[in-house]
């Protein structure tokens, strides 16, 4: 918290979207979950949860327990992004250096993360103009940036047969993927699920993201 001689944060806007930007600004994400008793709700505000047991696997081409339906994914290599900065302490007064090399979500999911693999044709980045700045709040809005940007650059949508599943396959956890690939098999953060209900058939949709490619665990648990 500033101090209240320094600056008073003042809201604009909603609630949800102060809580947002809130999040944007340091990397992370804010959401609502029910539970854990009824009539009552969980409020989660930080990094994206990338801990915990994974939820059953999703099964790609594998015989009988097949349960994705079809899936593809998709790999952004411009999408790491370094920050290589200068900016003017407001308490110091001093021209001091931002610099951002690696991304600090843990654990990491993949075996070859982008960035560090595609050095040095990773994309240089100025952090955003942002002036009254001390040091440390330079850093972390530059360390947000860096590991937003790789978040996203392995996203896998598809569909998945929730009967065959067994399960509801729900966001913001990590799931296991088997069948695709060394490339595209292992662990994934669950990034959003929409629902399609019919009589006698129940679909999810899914988007799965990690920061590159390569498994990192030696099997993924069904």
């Amino acid at each position: 918290m500033p101090l209240p001689t320094d600056r008073i944060p003042v809201q604009r806007d909603t609630d949800l979207n102060y809580l947002n930007t809130l999040a944007q600004r340091f990397g992370h994400v804010f959401y609502v979950t029910p539970g854990p008793a009824p009539f009552q709700n969980t409020a989660y505000w930080g990094p994206p949860v990338r801990l915990g047991i994974p939820q059953p696997a999703l099964s790609v081409n594998v015989g009988p327990p097949t349960n994705v339906e079809s899936v593809s994914f998709q790999y952004n290599a411009l999408a790491p992004t370094m920050v290589l900065d200068v900016m003017q302490d407001s308490t110091l007064n001093q021209a001091l250096p931002v610099i951002t090399f690696a991304s600090t979500r843990i654990p990491p999911l993949a075996l070859m993360p982008a960035l560090p693999f595609n050095l040095p044709n990773v994309r240089k980045s100025l952090l955003d103009d942002q002036p009254g700045l001390t040091i440390a709040q330079a850093y972390a809005r530059a360390q947000a940036k860096t590991n937003a940007s790789t978040d996203n650059v392995v996203t896998a949508t598809g569909s998945l047969n929730a009967l065959q599943y067994g399960d509801l396959l729900t966001p913001r956890g990590i799931v296991g993927l088997r069948g695709a690939g060394f490339s595209y098999d292992g662990l994934y953060y669950v990034k959003n699920v929409t629902h399609s209900i019919k009589k006698g058939e129940y679909k999810q949709s899914f988007t799965l993201t990690r920061e590159g490619t390569g498994s990192l665990v030696p099997l993924v648990r069904p």
